[in-house]
Parts: structure tokens; C-alpha cells; sequence
């Protein structure tokens, strides 16, 4: 797999030719949006070439459509994006033609399949390559996001960065302490008399912390895994919340595991832990992936106040976003909007309180790079100690919030905790937690406690190591 670092639009006209075609082994090339990963298979690929040994298939939409040609040794191959759309090329003679695409940004992928497979790739384009990273804010530091942005061109070229948004610093290519939000970046450069604009948008968001969780591991590095068998036991809610009135939106990655998967995540209106989906998600998706011996499809739902509406897929790796747009939600998947189905209408039916949500089916089942234009709840976690001292927290509410760092990066994934009253009394609030490395969190309903006594929690992790916390509770009423 290789990536070129051009970035392609309609409005940079683009080509990208395959020269001296070598007649073995079989490969693919074509181009993705940007904020997508790198593609592992040509099911990633928006638009492209598929080849196989002569044989010439045109990719869209991550499906290999029927053969449309077949080439030598020697013959070259090339497609040119522009505003027209997509022309396709054999030895300069057009061969197929995609007149609409999406007006976003592309990479470029190349994936080599067998051992011989080899390509002689050329990528011509007007538009200087721009590379940009997104680090997106936190629940805990809301000014922590930032925008790196790198020009590449040419040293003797003058450029000028204009930014737009809360917080930027004029000239500065790079960007840091964003709130989540919207930024623009008009990037200003001259070759010789002649003066160019590139206008570029970025999003930043603020990354979802699942704070109530069952059968799931949230690692922390966002991302959530299932680990019980299969069944509708696995949910999170996020921190994370859109009030109303307010217009917001969330995304999620989603990657196929190996086996046959199923989950669901999008916005919720309350915290309930039913079993099925529909009634924990009000706006979001369904994923359900199923394979056969000979071949595997795709159903993606989009899920709207109780209602499922059926959308067709490809592909292995996608970004689905859930966006409130006054009484409008919009659903998008890999950038692009899905159009409601006839007759229907995805507007809200009422304005209340959203949280992220998602529910997990199968085991392994996972969502990476969760964020939201939205904040959290304020909620402290209280810090483990590895010796008690004088001191104690006093809860705000009827659950126990506390973190725990695992430091040990192998295999040990599990965590127990006991529950005593002072001076030295058990109480029967045992329970084994799966943990992963580095930051967990975890909340523990504490509301069949007694108000203003003391308690202590004991964690122990599988080393025998043990921390503690003394608390008391408050009213939670």
C-alpha cells in the first residue's frame, strides 16, 4: 500500500497516468476522500483502476464494475478529474467516463495485490500538495485542539496563511489551544506575476468520553471494544451532550472486524440500558455486515426517532456523522449526506437534551476517533491513592466517578474493586472490571448508600497492586 501526498479536487484539474504496464500480477489505484485512512483494499476506493493481469476494471464506489478493456505490455492507463468528473484512458482513447462526483477533497492509493504486481505511477496536478493534521480538544481541556498545516510546493514561494475562527493566530500556518468548532484557511501564494487562493475547512471537535459503559473496553486512545459474547448487552453514553436550541454534531470511525458484526451508535435522548437498539438510539446508524462463502454485503440503517431506513454499502473502513441542524437532521457516511428516501422527512419531532450513544452486538465489535462539535457534562473523577490519608471526596450525584492508569501494557485486562464502610465493615459491592492500557474510567452507582458515612473503595488490579479512595455521599436526589 502507498499513499501519494497530493491532494486532488474538481477544482484543481488532476491526472494520474500508469505508464509502462507490466502484464502481471494484479493491482488497483484510484482515490479516496482525505479524511478517510490509508485504503487496505480496493472497497476503500471511491473512484478508480482495478488490474489484473490484462484485465481492466473500473472501481466506484468500492465495487468492481465489469470489464471495460484489456491492455498489453507497454500500454499506459490514466484518469483525469477536473470539473467534468472522471475520464478514463487507455493509450489515450477514452474508455469510460463518471460524469458527477462529490466536490471534496481526494489521496491517492496504490495497492499491489501479488507478489509481481508493479506499477510506474505519474500524478500530475495543479494543486500544491497541503497536508494537514487535526488534533481535536477534551472534555477536561476544552482548549486543547489544534490545526497543523504543512504547504508543500516550493521553497522560493511567499505564503501567506488568513485564518477565521475563535482563537487563531494570523500568519501561522499552525494553530493551537482551538475550542471545537469551525476554522477557515485562505492560503495565499504567487508564482512568478501571478497570484493563487486555496480555501481550505477544517472541523474540530471535541473527543466523546463514554462515561457510563457495560461489556465495552474504552482505551485511551478513543475507542471502544466489545467483550462479552454476542448480544445486545454492550453501551455506552457519552459525557458528551447537545442542548437544545443548540445545532451540533457527531462522528464516528468505524472498521470492519473479521468476523460477521453488528452495532449501532448515533444520538440519544436518554441513558436507558435496553437490549435493543432501536430504543436507545433516536438518530443514528445501524451497521450490519454479513459474509458468505462467495461473497459479503453490507445494510447500513439510518435510524430516525423509531424508524429504519435502509441504505446500501461498500468498502471496510468508513466515517459516519449524525448532525442537528435546527429541526433537520442530516446523516452522512465517508463526507457525503444521505438523501432521505421519498416521501420521508428527517426532521425532529421534538428539541430536548442529546447524548452520543452506541450499542455493541458482537464480540470484538469496535468504534475508533469518536468526537462531537458539542461539550460534556462537568464531572470530576476522583484520584486513587496507594495509602489513605485524612482526607476524603464528597459525591455530587449518585454515582462514584473515579480513573485508573493501567501501567502495565500485556496482557492482564481486568480490575476488582471492594467496598467498605468505616471503620472495618464489608460491603457486598464486589465486582471485576475490564480494563485496557493506559487511562480508564469508570462510574459506580453508589445510590443504595448511606448519606454522610464514610467509605472507602479498594482497586485491585491483577499484579495484587491495590489503590484507595475515601468518600462520602451526598444527597442525589
Amino acid at each position: 500500500m502507498l499513499t501519494a501526498a497530493n491532494i486532488i479536487s474538481k477544482e484543481f484539474p488532476a491526472t494520474i497516468s500508469l505508464i509502462n504496464l507490466q502484464k502481471t500480477g494484479t493491482s488497483a489505484v484510484g482515490i479516496r476522500p482525505i479524511d478517510t485512512t490509508q485504503s487496505s483494499d480496493y472497497k476503500d476506493l471511491l473512484y478508480g483502476f482495478y488490474l489484473d493481469e490484462g484485465k481492466i476494471q473500473v472501481i466506484r464506489d468500492g465495487n468492481r464494475l465489469n470489464i471495460i478493456g484489456w491492455y498489453e505490455q507497454g500500454d499506459n492507463l490514466k484518469m483525469i478529474i477536473d470539473n467534468s468528473g472522471i475520464n478514463y484512458y487507455l493509450n489515450d482513447k477514452k474508455i469510460y467516463n463518471i460524469a458527477t462526483i462529490a466536490n471534496l477533497e481526494y489521496q491517492t492509493d496504490f495497492l499491489l495485490y501479488s507478489k509481481n504486481a508493479t506499477l510506474k505511477p505519474i500524478i500530475f496536478s495543479l494543486n500544491p500538495v497541503i497536508m494537514s493534521t487535526i488534533n481535536n480538544a477534551t472534555c477536561e481541556e476544552p482548549n486543547s485542539g489544534s490545526i497543523l498545516v504543512t504547504f508543500l510546493y516550493s521553497s522560493k514561494i511567499i505564503v501567506n496563511y488568513t485564518w477565521s475562527g475563535e482563537g487563531v493566530v494570523q500568519g501561522s500556518a499552525n494553530q493551537y489551544d482551538l475550542s471545537a468548532g469551525t476554522y477557515y484557511l485562505t492560503i495565499t501564494y504567487s508564482i512568478g506575476s501571478i497570484s493563487y487562493k486555496i480555501k481550505k475547512t477544517y472541523q474540530i471537535g471535541t473527543t466523546l468520553e463514554w462515561y457510563e459503559h457495560i461489556n465495552l473496553v474504552v482505551s485511551s486512545i478513543n475507542k471502544i471494544t466489545k467483550f462479552s459474547s454476542d448480544g445486545y448487552d454492550a453501551l455506552a453514553y457519552s459525557k458528551n451532550y447537545l442542548i437544545p436550541g443548540e445545532n451540533g454534531w457527531v462522528k464516528y470511525f468505524y472498521t470492519q472486524p473479521v468476523k460477521i458484526d453488528y452495532l449501532a451508535f448515533g444520538l440519544a435522548d436518554n441513558i436507558n440500558q435496553s437490549s435493543y437498539y432501536k430504543e436507545v438510539i433516536n438518530y443514528g446508524f445501524s451497521v450490519y455486515y454479513k459474509k458468505f462463502s462467495n461473497f459479503s454485503y453490507y445494510i447500513l440503517k439510518v435510524l430516525h426517532e423509531g424508524s429504519e431506513y435502509p441504505y446500501l454499502m461498500s468498502g471496510i473502513k468508513f466515517t459516519f456523522k449524525v448532525e442537528k441542524s435546527g429541526i433537520q437532521m442530516k446523516y452522512f457516511r465517508n463526507g457525503q449526506q444521505l438523501p432521505p428516501p421519498t416521501g420521508v422527512d428527517f426532521t425532529i419531532s421534538e428539541d430536548r437534551l442529546l447524548f452520543a450513544k452506541a450499542n455493541l452486538y458482537y464480540y470484538n465489535s469496535t468504534i475508533i476517533k469518536t468526537n462531537a462539535s458539542f461539550g460534556c457534562i462537568p464531572l470530576s473523577y476522583c484520584i486513587l491513592q496507594k495509602k489513605t490519608d485524612g482526607g476524603y471526596y464528597i459525591t455530587n450525584s449518585c454515582k462514584l466517578c473515579f480513573k485508573y492508569f493501567e501501567e502495565y501494557n500485556d496482557l492482564d485486562k481486568s480490575l476488582s474493586y471492594k467496598l467498605y464502610q468505616l471503620p472495618d465493615n464489608d460491603i457486598p459491592i464486589n465486582q471485576d472490571m475490564i480494563i485496557s492500557y493506559g487511562d480508564n474510567r469508570f462510574s459506580m452507582d453508589i445510590s443504595s448508600l448511606s448519606e454522610d458515612i464514610l467509605y472507602i473503595l479498594e482497586v485491585i488490579n491483577q499484579k495484587d497492586e491495590k489503590w484507595y479512595l475515601r468518600f462520602m455521599k451526598n444527597d442525589c436526589n
